[in-house]
């Protein structure tokens, strides 16, 4: 058996990874540095690469084919080499491990919390780097055989690796590689980028039957000179605390165009980070008879003099029938 060389057992490798995670978390929850372009650099190559990387380290030892004597260890039962998994196996595992791990935290998080945000994918993404740089780091240090770190062998394992395969290998490699990459760049876009849906929620509210807030049940018609009682739910994921402010507008529709707009009022909100609130408010149409879209504009600072769908944060919508009154 090979002596261990606890020279080689530097988890350097290791040490990378748990770095890259820290500081993609700085530029996941820091300001400034979290509305940088390197966000998303970063956050792309963290999706793609480090948490699989992590998980394949804490389950495949270094012993299955990383050591310092080359990719097979010979078994003592029968003299003859294993095949495990080779440095460049490895890679490439790692890619498909990350984009696996990302898919599934998403499922799980849309059914426990209802709602995907880029901060929770990340969070679950770095517990499950941590878990597999413990583990990995653990089991190698238990282990009896030396192993090398991958800056160290990439190139004298890869090269050959690449000039064994046939055509037909080749074209399925490039294929599967593509495929990975590809699908790592969707997800990890959107780590990167945080979209506006995934920011701040904006819903609009009606009474039921028994007399409770919920997002249906909403009336198709509204009398003129009556109040209608509605209610916006504003939920702010901003990272910061913000100022909302609601614009109400009754819009006429004829033969699918807007023909005429009444702005029924204003109304603003300040709400904490990780708040939601509803505000309660009334609607009096004072307008003639017809249809109408009510439409709800959100805008996260003060709203421009000719308010717009366009021009707003976040917009919510219904249409009824304004019907003559007394």
């Amino acid at each position: 058996m090979v002596g261990t060389d606890r020279s080689l057992d530097y988890p350097s490798d290791l040490l990378a990874v748990a770095v890259v995670t820290v500081v993609t978390g700085l530029f996941v929850f820091v300001s400034p540095l979290n509305g940088t372009p390197l966000r998303g650099v970063l956050s792309f190559g963290f999706v793609l690469f480090v948490p699989g990387y992590a998980v394949v380290a804490a389950l495949v030892l270094p012993s299955d084919g990383d050591t310092a004597e080359g990719r097979r260890w010979p078994t003592e039962s029968t003299g003859d080499a294993d095949r495990t998994f080779d440095r460049l196996e490895r890679l490439v595992l790692s890619f498909g491990v990350s984009v696996a791990l990302t898919i599934v935290v998403g499922l799980a998080l849309g059914l426990v919390q209802g709602r995907i945000t880029p901060t929770a994918i990340f969070v679950c993404l770095a517990a499950v780097t941590a878990a597999g740089v413990g583990g990995a780091a653990v089991r190698r240090q238990r282990s009896e055989r030396p192993f090398r770190s991958p800056s160290e062998a990439a190139a004298e394992d890869v090269r050959p690796g690449i000039s064994d395969w046939t055509t037909a290998e080749t074209a399925v490699n490039v294929t599967v590689a593509a495929a990975v990459v590809l699908a790592a760049v969707s997800v990890g876009l959107g780590l990167g980028d945080q979209r506006e849906d995934d920011i701040t929620g904006f819903g609009l509210l009606a009474t039921d039957d028994d007399g409770e807030l919920v997002a249906s049940d909403y009336p198709s018609s509204l009398i003129r000179g009556a109040s209608e009682p509605f209610a916006v739910q504003i939920d702010n994921r901003e990272g910061e605390q913000v100022t909302y402010t609601v614009v109400v507008l009754l819009q006429r529709y004829e033969g699918g165009e807007s023909v005429e707009e009444t702005e029924l009022q204003q109304f603003a909100a300040t709400l904490e980070d990780g708040e939601t609130r509803r505000v309660n408010h009334s609607v009096t149409p004072e307008v003639g008879s017809g249809n109408y879209r009510l439409t709800y504009l959100l805008y996260a600072d003060s709203p421009p003099t000719n308010p717009s769908v366009e021009t707003a944060y976040r917009e919510v919508h219904i249409w009824v029938d304004v019907e003559g009154g007394s």
